[in-house]
């Protein structure tokens, strides 16, 4: 992709609870992250900056806990503020790269940005 810089963020989940009851959802969504933990592991040893987020005792089914999950993240991110900080640009040079962000993806465009503007913000200016 051509990027200067690679970001990993490793979302870390509960191991199997194999005393617990599993619905064949659960059983499918676990199945898919065995095949998928390879790539994740080779993904991150070959990232410039890892950021791990420690997502126990949420799942894929936790949409309601959305907010919360986020700021799990942002705590992550928080530990790794002094690699992060060194990459941060001025207004003029972040409003030209959201601008070509926006102009350019109409998947972005279709989305409320509210929340993603505050998040990029928040991260920029660490």
């Amino acid at each position: 992709m051509g990027a200067d810089i690679v970001i990993a963020v490793d979302l870390e989940t509960a191991p199997l609870d194999t005393k617990a009851p599993q619905s064949l959802f659960s059983l499918s969504g676990r199945a898919i992250s065995v095949m998928i933990a390879a790539n994740e592991k080779y993904n991150m040893k070959v990232a410039d900056i890892l950021i791990t987020v420690n997502l126990a005792g949420y799942t894929g089914e936790d949409y309601k806990k959305g907010d919360k999950i986020a700021d799990i993240g942002y705590e992550g991110a928080e530990k790794k503020s002094a690699l992060l900080s060194r990459l941060a640009v001025d207004d003029s040079t972040w409003q030209h790269w959201y601008s070509g962000l926006l102009a350019g993806s109409r998947r972005f465009q279709r989305r409320n940005l509210c929340k993603f503007r505050e998040a990029t913000r928040t991260m920029r200016a660490m």
